[in-house]
């Protein structure tokens, strides 16, 4: 196996772990940052604090500079708000609007007498991996501790990334019948 210098390896603002195969807070999730293919909100980039720990929350945090703050605290009061709810319209305002995927769901964890086989669900893009298992609860019953989710060979390890960070967005549009997988 050859060896590298840390200098050869591909550090990028989406590979935090260059080298390990891994991005972000689970090491056994590849980095998609290199593909052309996905749109930028796609792309897992990982949160990384000062002190190298790397942070789960992928929604775009709200960070002003002072006289940003200011004008939205000004905007508070004159409306008579508390200034959280114009900080949340600040951070809604820099999100798009959720695409709804119909996606295939079916279970090698369970026979099909048991939950009924294989169903379409209707997800958001935007739902991360825990919520998606909730959704799937809410549907069949499985409890989301059991399930170990996976689409298209790759598993759904972190469960605070969102389905278009995990591809589903992207490769449901091409192959509508590639259903998410509950492992065993």
């Amino acid at each position: 196996m050859p060896t590298y210098r840390d200098s050869d390896l591909a550090f990028s603002k989406y590979n935090n772990n260059p080298g390990t195969g891994g991005s972000g807070l689970t090491p056994t999730i590849p980095p998609n940052g290199g593909y052309d293919f996905y749109a930028e909100d796609e792309k897992y980039v990982p949160n990384v604090r000062a002190g190298g720990g790397t942070s789960s929350e992928w929604r775009p945090m709200y960070d002003p500079t002072r006289e940003e703050y200011l004008k939205d605290k000004a905007e508070a009061v004159a409306t008579g708000v508390p200034i959280g709810t114009v900080i949340e319209s600040r951070v809604a305002a820099t999100r798009r609007a959720p695409t709804t995927l119909r996606v295939l769901v079916r279970s090698t964890l369970h026979v099909d007498a048991e939950y009924g086989g294989p169903f379409w669900i209707d997800l958001r893009d935007d739902m991360r991996v825990d919520e998606v298992k909730k959704a799937i609860a809410d549907r069949c019953g499985i409890m989301p501790g059991l399930m170990k989710l996976a689409y298209a060979g790759k598993k759904f390890d972190d469960n605070c990334r969102t389905l278009s960070q995990m591809g589903v967005r992207y490769w449901s549009k091409k192959f509508p019948d590639w259903p998410v997988t509950i492992c065993r």
